[in-house]
């Protein structure tokens, strides 16, 4: 394995601070593209869970795209019997997709990227 393919392996299996990995916001911010080369190339991160013990196929069950990407997600390898942390398994959120508040973790996601562009700039940050 390469360097760079180390790399990439470290951040397609990196997480923020509430847990959620590159797949999990790939498919918060519904771009499939990026969700499949994931899954395609890091298959150990269908199953990852959040702070929250979901998984990226709850994400995926809350998407408003007729279950397009729970269905990818499935044909992964995806656990359909893992439970969140209100006991509840991703298919739940396929009937009631209300319940998991996409845009709040889009819009936090957002922020945190927001600081760390403002630390950044103002050298807050290290680059070594």
């Amino acid at each position: 394995m390469s360097v760079h393919e180390a790399d990439r392996k470290k951040v397609a299996l990196c997480r923020d601070a509430r847990g959620l990995s590159p797949l999990h916001k790939s498919i918060v911010f519904g771009r499939i593209d990026i969700a499949k080369y994931l899954i395609r190339n890091y298959p150990q991160s269908v199953n990852a869970m959040d702070q929250n013990k979901r998984t990226p196929l709850h994400y995926a069950a809350a998407l408003r795209d007729g279950g397009y990407m729970y269905k990818v997600m499935r044909k992964a390898g995806a656990d359909p019997n893992i439970f969140d942390c209100n006991g509840r398994p991703a298919k739940y959120y396929l009937k009631y997709p209300g319940e998991i508040d996409l845009q709040a973790l889009r819009l936090n996601t957002r922020a945190a990227l927001k600081q760390v562009e403002f630390s950044v700039f103002f050298g807050k940050i290290s680059r070594e």
